[in-house]
């Protein structure tokens, strides 16, 4: 039987989350918190079982429905169908909640936040990825405009043999999934917030991916400079931009021509 399932961010609702006692009572058996331990675990991922919570009464259903509702663009969650059933599926996904760097340093692996999980495929090594979503069917989520777009799932995810051995993300790795964070890096040092970008969401990331790639291109490496000239973008709507070759001026400018912002002469 092919069970539905959506998988929240809680950290991103985390008050709405607090709000509602459903998801704090321990016999709730239609949803498992994924972070290992109990400490703060609303504000990890959290699995639910839309079949096993059509069956838990319509207060349940509504508090549930307004956390799925509680973020802008429902960046926050994604959804699932496989054939495990919760249990199963939350011991699977558990796994992925956290990884060892290079150094061996545990560290938290946001798999929710569909900002992250949208670059995972092209950050993980076909084994790891094609080991994460062995069990699962299908796994859609919006993108910003608010189109469903479904990840693309290796076919032979089935019948990979599991390495047994710790998840492990190297340096390369993350540098990958830190570039894919950027311009939400960029949009958040701005204080351009989800809530105030809302109905915007596309237009305003956009923006913030052809500074950074205008910033890239002339080989500064002051971060100070990009905050300046993002500010004046983004002041402008992105105006500022049309028919001017900024990353010329960005490569001549010196430090405190950026902070004067004479780099636009």
């Amino acid at each position: 039987m092919m069970r539905h399932y959506s998988l929240i961010d809680g950290a991103m609702v985390y008050q709405a989350l607090c709000n509602h006692l459903y998801f704090v009572d321990p016999t709730a058996s239609w949803c498992a918190m994924l972070l290992p331990t109990e400490q703060r675990c609303l504000a990890g991922p959290i699995l639910i079982d839309m079949d096993l919570l059509a069956e838990a009464g319509p207060a349940v259903a509504s508090a549930v429905e307004a956390v799925l509702e509680g973020f802008p663009g429902r960046l926050h969650c994604s959804t699932l169908h496989s054939e495990a059933d919760l249990p199963t599926l939350a011991g699977h996904l558990q796994r992925f909640t956290y990884f060892h760097d290079d150094a061996g340093q545990p560290l938290g692996l946001r798999i929710a936040d569909t900002r992250i999980l949208v670059n995972l495929q092209a950050a993980m090594t076909p084994q790891q990825w094609g080991e994460m979503t062995g069990p699962v069917h299908q796994w859609k989520l919006l993108n910003r405009r608010g189109e469903e777009i479904a990840l693309a799932l290796p076919e032979d995810r089935t019948s990979l043999s599991p390495e047994n051995r710790q998840f492990t993300l190297s340096n390369e790795q993350l540098a990958i999934l830190a570039s894919g964070a950027e311009p939400d890096r960029l949009l958040d040092q701005l204080d351009y917030t989800p809530q105030a970008m809302e109905g915007r969401l596309h237009a305003y990331w956009e923006l913030a991916r052809e500074c950074i790639a205008i910033w890239e291109q002339s080989g500064s490496d002051n971060r100070d400079g990009l905050l300046n000239f993002a500010r004046e973008v983004f002041d402008s709507e992105g105006e500022i931009l049309q028919g001017k070759d900024f990353s010329r001026r960005l490569a001549r400018a010196t430090p405190q021509d950026i902070a004067n912002l004479q780099f636009k002469e």
